[in-house]
This record gives structure tokens, C-alpha cells and sequence, in this order.
């Protein structure tokens, strides 16, 4: 069985995963456009991601658009990538070559500048001592060239200042640096972020090589990111994060304090340019320069829901609400909102008029055409599966499709002439193909509980073997967030799981976004009974159709995901014949004083937050918080039960999944624990995704007896 297992793994985990796309026009007048698309993928011989780059020849003009040529680049420790038409620059890790061995061995950060004649210059920010490592996470990153093509714009970890041991007595030690120093802590952005603790932006002078920190005076409690450059090349527009209270986790997390800055270089003036009520992110500017189109949540809420589309006018100042939160829908025809976290990094429409971006539609990711100046939106996809946007540029839009047994194809089309948010027509320019799942099939079910109008209806997506084929069994798996949605789209696990004979349920409970922002809201308070009983519904009405001879099930699931499958193995013992719970939050009393995330406890059971009245909760919240956690159903557990942990998880720590193995143990529980060193919250290490999905598969065969 390992050995069959092993082989759907290594035919279905190693197909390439799209990460950027973009476009390079040639003069006006060619009709030529280059595409460059970026992949990674797995490579188990060596147990690591390796990335390509995928480079794509098109010819255009008013009626069609047509491939050419096509070419592929591996790409070697590229960390990010800018491209302008007579320049590229990367930041990569590489190792400095040297005498002595400790130089030999050491990778550092270095910024390449490319023209055609080659490379014209390279810069180790580490030696030039202007800042800490260059951030190359997307949520905070920066990567530009300036439009005249003078600077390159990046952020950085603001230079830390030097210390030093008491015990150190050497004489050239040096003046500068502060003894007693040398272990002081600094609250950093949590998950993904671990050491990222006071983002700055840099300007790097592609003539000269210049590397010069930007002062945000008299804004100086910010942590800065996602910068845009003016059309002009002499200012900045970026958001700034608040750093106080205090730093909590920012990974998938759209509900930090911030507000839209802007920059002066001439006068080295900032100035704040929004209110800083709420969470900003994605500002884009337009063309021409003269506004700023961007998305702004609520702070202290859902750490994910529906967003507001706002525009900031740079000339006059004003600040307009373009399209709202949207509550709640009647049907699936209605507008339920915009659930976009960050827009393409190019969305607007040659005239200005419109932007394009992707957002959750129920269980579908659609694209859609805001209007700026009617307010208005528009879907303007069609047809099933899930749609991405990675650019729109010269009113040519590029973006990428795919279901839930088809992988990604990369696809183009041209904008209609006026913005008339018609349905958009595609041209393909790349697919990928999956033989081991062309045996599958997929719909999606739709669930209504009893007594509720449909704006408490929820979806699942179901996927199982053709017609023919026998089904093991079906594994439930509810997704995390709890705010986050499994949409129409391509996942590996799902589809390995699929074509190892299992039928597999990927449930969008109630609080999932894309169904308006009341259901979002609607589950605060009662994690670990409503969305459990939805999922419990929706398993037990896929098992009453009689697709799973025996009725045989298992649950497995992530973070929030764990979090419900391990209430539905205590609640509902006799449902599920086995359970694998992947860094699950297992007790929120004692998660609130150890996770990046303490708001998260607080507001996913019911209750308030007050960063600066945390040592104040009373002992009626702590009550609630555990009655919201599923280790109190611990002692109804008769399931065999798998947990895997990433020890260096800073979102739900290890202690959590740890307290329900020791639980299950002691209890003479059939339970394992598997412990990866260094992971963090995704597990998503070449190796570890591995381990973790071979033994999460021979757990179910051993419980489910085929």
C-alpha cells in the first residue's frame, strides 16, 4: 500500500504551481507581447521547490490574440524578480566564494541589475551596513523600479543597533555598541514574519549603487510596505502598519491597524494620506498618477472577510468609497462582496475608468470589472472552476484557470473597448496535464439548515472516481481561517487523496467568505457548534446518497480545520472511522497566551479584544474559550487519531496538538504524534508535505479496513 500511495504522490505533488505572471510589451505599433510566467514545483530527489520560469512569445491586435514560441529559464535562488524593458533586476541568495571556509559557505542577499549588455551591478546589502535583510514576503514586499528608471524601491529590516556581552573586554570592541544588549527581546510579526520586527523602505540608485533608508518623520512608530511609486518617480505611496500596542501576527491576517502614507523624495516630507480607523492593503496608482485605488477592512473583527474598494483622489485629496460591504445575498446571482487580499499588481483599464481583480463568489473564484465612476461591478468571467488575475496592462488582461481535477492553464484576453464589463474571451496560452486525475469527476453540493432562509445556505465541493470505480470511503476535510474558503480550484492533496479511491468533501461552512459579510461575523462566538454541525450535516447527506458503500468516513484538516475535526470525532464519535488533525488549535485557554494571534481566541469566541487591557480578562472568558475548544470532548474520542505538528508553528503552537495527543494517550486512546523540526503552520516542506501525507494515507487504509 505505501508503495501505491507513493506513486499517485509522486505523479500528482510534483505538477508546477504558478506563482507570478506578467507582461512586457514591445514598442507600440509591434503587436508584440512577451510573457513571463513563474512556476515552482516540487523535486523529491533532492527534497526541495525548484523554480522555472516559463517564457511565452504572443502577437496581437484589435480582433485576436495569438501564441508564439515558447521557451523555459530555470530560475536558481531567485528570491524576487522586477522587470522594465531595458532592465531587469533579482534579489537572490548566493553564497560568497572566498579563502576562507565560514566565506565559502555563508548565502547572503545580493540585488543584480541586468541590461543587455549583461550585468551592470551588483550590491550586497549586508556589506554596505544600510539595513537588515531584504523581506521578500508578498504581504509586506516591495520590488520597483522607478518609472523614470533611476531607483530601485525595496523593503528591508530597519539596521538593527549593535550590541554587546558584558564579558566582552576586547579593546577594538566597538564605541558604539550597548552592552546588556546582546539578548534583548523585540516583538516581531509573527508567522512567516519571525525577525521582521520594523519594515523599512529602500531606494537603491541604479546608476551609482547608492543604498539610502527612507525616514518616515514624524511618523516614526510605523512598520512600512507594499509601496507604489508615483508616476512621477518623486513620491511614495505605501501603507504603514502601527506598531503599538503592540506587533501581532500579519500573515493572512487583514486586520492590522494601518493607513496609506505618502512620501516627498524631494522634501523627504511623509504625510498621511488616509484615516487610520482600519486595515488598508494593495494601494495601486493609477497610469497616470493622479489616484490610488486600494482595499480597506475593519480592524478588530475576522482577521478575513469582505472588503471595501476605495479610491484616494492624489490631487484633491478626497477619499471615496467605490464599492461597500456587501451583508448578506439573496441567491448565488447576487453580488456578495469583494474578497480580494491583494490586488494585481497592474489593475487599471488604459482609460481609468475600471479595475479588474479576482474575488470569492460562494465557492468560486471569479473575476470581476469595477467601475470607478459609476460605482458599479461586474463579473465578468463565466462557466465553472476558479479564475486569478495577475495583471492587466494595456487593456490586455492575464490570468490563470483552473477546477478541482484541472490544473492551472494560463490564459490572456483584451479588454472591451469603453469598459462594458461584457464576459471576457481567452486566449490559452499554457495548461498543465494531470493523467491521474482524468479519472475524477466534481460538483459542487449545497447545503440549507433547517428553518434558515438561504442566506445561511453553505457549499461544499465534492470530488470523487468516475462512475465504475469502487469509493474506499469519504474524507471530510473542513478548511481553516476559520474565514477562508475552498474554492473551484486546483489542490494537490484533494486530488491524491481522489485518485487513491476516496471520495473527498472540502466544506465551506457558515463564517466561509464569498457569502456576505453577516455569515463571516455570524460564526463569532459559536466555533465549535456551528460550523462543526455543518460540516456534520453536510457529511452525513454525502453518506445518505449512498456514494460510499459501508458509509465509511474520515476527517482530516488544518489550524481551524483541525480545530473542527477534532470536535467532530468528540461530538460525533460514531461518524468517522479515523482523524488527521494538522497543527490544530485544540484549546483556546491556553492558545490566547502563546499564539502571534491572542485577538483571534478572543474573537472567534465571542468576545471583546483590548490589546491594552490583556491582563484584565475575567474568569467568564476563560470559561468561554474553553467551552468553545474541542479538548473537552476529548474523553468521547474512539477514533484512531493522527497529529502532525511543525515545531516551529508561531500560529497555533505545538503545545496545542501536543495537549490532545498526551489527552488521547493517557485515556488509552489509539493515537501518534509526528513532530517536523523546523516547520511552521503550513508544513509545506518538500519533505514534510511528503511524510505527512503517506502516513496521513496509511493511517485511514489501517482504520478503514481496504
Amino acid at each position: 500500500m505505501e508503495e501505491s500511495i507513493s506513486a499517485i504522490y509522486s505523479s500528482i505533488s510534483t505538477l508546477p504551481n504558478l506563482i507570478a505572471a506578467r507582461m512586457q510589451f514591445e514598442d507600440e505599433g509591434t503587436g508584440h507581447m512577451t510573457v513571463f510566467s513563474t512556476w515552482k514545483q516540487k523535486e523529491l530527489q533532492r527534497q526541495k521547490q525548484v523554480a522555472f520560469q516559463k517564457v511565452i512569445q504572443c502577437q496581437y491586435n484589435q480582433k485576436e490574440i495569438s501564441r508564439g514560441g515558447t521557451f523555459v529559464n530555470r530560475l536558481s535562488n531567485i528570491l524576487m524578480e522586477e522587470r522594465v524593458k531595458q532592465m531587469q533586476a533579482y534579489v537572490l541568495l548566493d553564497k560568497k566564494t572566498g579563502k576562507k571556509i565560514e566565506d565559502a559557505v555563508k548565502e547572503e542577499q545580493y540585488i543584480e541589475i541586468w541590461k543587455k549588455e549583461g550585468c551592470v551591478r551588483v550590491v550586497c546589502p549586508k556589506a554596505e551596513e544600510v539595513h537588515g535583510d531584504i523581506i521578500t514576503n508578498a504581504q509586506i514586499s516591495t520590488f520597483l523600479f522607478s518609472p523614470n528608471g533611476k531607483y530601485l524601491l525595496y523593503v528591508a529590516e530597519k539596521k538593527k543597533a549593535k550590541s554587546a556581552s558584558f564579558l566582552d573586554k576586547k579593546k577594538d570592541c566597538n564605541s558604539d555598541a550597548v552592552k546588556g544588549n546582546q539578548f534583548l527581546f523585540e516583538a516581531d510579526w509573527g508567522e512567516r514574519f519571525s525577525g521582521v520586527s520594523n519594515p523599512t523602505l529602500v531606494c537603491l540608485d541604479v546608476n551609482d549603487g547608492t543604498l539610502s533608508t527612507i525616514s518616515t518623520e514624524p511618523f516614526t512608530n510605523l512598520s512600512c510596505g507594499q509601496a507604489q511609486w508615483c508616476a512621477d518617480s518623486k513620491g511614495i505611496v505605501f501603507v504603514g502598519w502601527e506598531n503599538s500596542p503592540r506587533r501581532m501576527g500579519i500573515a493572512i491576517c487583514f486586520n492590522r491597524r494601518s493607513a496609506l502614507y505618502y512620501h516627498d523624495l524631494t522634501t523627504k516630507e511623509t504625510k498621511r494620506l488616509t484615516d487610520n480607523d482600519g486595515s488598508v492593503v494593495s494601494p495601486r496608482i493609477a497610469p497616470s498618477g493622479r489616484a490610488v485605488v486600494y482595499l480597506k477592512n475593519a480592524v478588530d473583527g475576522p482577521h478575513r472577510a469582505c472588503s471595501q474598494v476605495r479610491l484616494y483622489d492624489l490631487t484633491d485629496g478626497s477619499d471615496k468609497l467605490i464599492i461597500d460591504v456587501v451583508k448578506s445575498v439573496k441567491s448565488e446571482k447576487d453580488f456578495p462582496g469583494v474578497y480580494c487580499f491583494s490586488l494585481p499588481s497592474k489593475c487599471w483599464s488604459s482609460n481609468e475608468e475600471c479595475v479588474y481583480l479576482d474575488s470569492m463568489w460562494r465557492s468560486r473564484k471569479v473575476i470581476l470589472c469595477i467601475n470607478l465612476q459609476k460605482c458599479s461591478v461586474a463579473k465578468v468571467t463565466s462557466g465553472v472552476g476558479s479564475w486569478t488575475v495577475w495583471e492587466v496592462d494595456k487593456d490586455m488582461v492575464l490570468a490563470s484557470h483552473s477546477d478541482p481535477i484541472t490544473p492551472t492553464r494560463l490564459v490572456c484576453a483584451k479588454l472591451p473597448s469603453n469598459c462594458d464589463q461584457s464576459i471576457l474571451q481567452w486566449t490559452e496560452l499554457f495548461t498543465s496535464e494531470c493523467v491521474a486525475t482524468t479519472d475524477l469527476t466534481w460538483n459542487v453540493e449545497n447545503f440549507q439548515p433547517e428553518g434558515e432562509d438561504f442566506s445561511q445556505s453553505y457549499d461544499a465541493i465534492l470530488i470523487k472516481p468516475k462512475e465504475g470505480h469502487a469509493i474506499k470511503a469519504l474524507a471530510v476535510c473542513p478548511h481553516g481561517g476559520p474565514h477562508s474558503t475552498f474554492c473551484e480550484e486546483f489542490y494537490l492533496w484533494p486530488n491524491m487523496i481522489a485518485a487513491l479511491g476516496y471520495a473527498v468533501l472540502l466544506v465551506n461552512y457558515r463564517g466561509s467568505l464569498g457569502f456576505g459579510q453577516d455569515g463571516v461575523c455570524g460564526l463569532s462566538g459559536k466555533v465549535g457548534t456551528q460550523d462543526v454541525k455543518d460540516v456534520q450535516y453536510a457529511t452525513e447527506s454525502v453518506l445518505r446518497t449512498g456514494i460510499v458503500k459501508g458509509g465509511k468516513a474520515v476527517v482530516f484538516g488544518g489550524s481551524h480545520g483541525g480545530f473542527v475535526s477534532a470536535h467532530l470525532v468528540g461530538q460525533y464519535p460514531a461518524l468517522f472511522q479515523a482523524a488527521c488533525l494538522r497543527n490544530p488549535v485544540i484549546n483556546m485557554l491556553t492558545m490566547v497566551d502563546t499564539t502571534d494571534i491572542p485577538d483571534w481566541c478572543h474573537y472567534e469566541c465571542g468576545l471583546p479584544y483590548d490589546a491594552l487591557k490583556f491582563n484584565e480578562i475575567g474568569s467568564e472568558n476563560y470559561s468561554q474559550m474553553l467551552k468553545c475548544s474541542p479538548i473537552q470532548y476529548v474523553k468521547n474520542v474512539n477514533v484512531p487519531v493522527l497529529i502532525e505538528l511543525g515545531d516551529s508553528d508561531l500560529r497555533v503552537p505545538g503545545n496545542q496538538g501536543k495537549q490532545f495527543y498526551f489527552a488521547l494517550q493517557t485515556a488509552g486512546k489509539e493515537t501518534k504524534l509526528l513532530l517536523y523540526p523546523g516547520s511552521n503552520h503550513s508544513l509545506d516542506e518538500v519533505d514534510v508535505d511528503a511524510d505527512a501525507f503517506v502516513n496521513m494515507m496509511l493511517w485511514f487504509y489501517n482504520a478503514v479496513g481496504v
